[in-house]
């Protein structure tokens, strides 16, 4: 009886040893759903499900203001999202009013990406950091972007 008990103890503690060595291998080199992570050009975030690049930011149009001058709508950032089965390519503007995440699908899932505010995380630190959300976990958090 003594023996298994030893036996069992010490399954347990290799178990739990184990299980975090593989966590921590796991999760080293990948980027974090729903947290600010900052990007740079040309130098990929890579996420577990793709990696998301930062290819550029355009100035926005040109739109008439009601004295006639002109205003700029916000720059578009836009990102490249590859797998190793497919890629795709997502756009998020500050527009000129509320500011909310883009929505984008990959390998048949859904994600949100989120740029200088987020309901959740709140004002971002800097203007170049993104936010990733998985579709459960973006409408697991009280968001007002639940509609989509």
């Amino acid at each position: 009886m003594r023996s298994y008990l030893t036996f069992i103890v010490f399954l347990n503690v290799a178990m739990s040893f184990g299980g975090c060595a593989l966590t921590a291998a796991s999760d080293q080199g990948f980027a974090r759903y729903g947290r600010w992570q900052t990007y740079s050009l040309k130098e990929p975030l890579h996420y577990p499900d793709f990696d998301l690049l930062f290819i550029g930011k355009d100035a926005g149009s040109l739109y008439p203001g009601a004295t006639g001058d002109l205003h700029r709508m916000g720059f578009i950032y836009r990102f490249s999202i590859s797998s190793d089965n497919s890629s795709t390519t997502a756009s998020w503007s500050s527009g000129t009013g509320d500011i909310g995440p883009t929505l984008f699908e990959i390998d048949g899932k859904r994600f949100f990406l989120e740029m200088v505010f987020s309901d959740y995380l709140k004002k971002s630190k800097s203007e170049d950091q993104v936010a990733i959300w998985s579709e459960s976990e973006f409408h697991g958090k009280k968001n007002r972007w639940w509609f989509w």
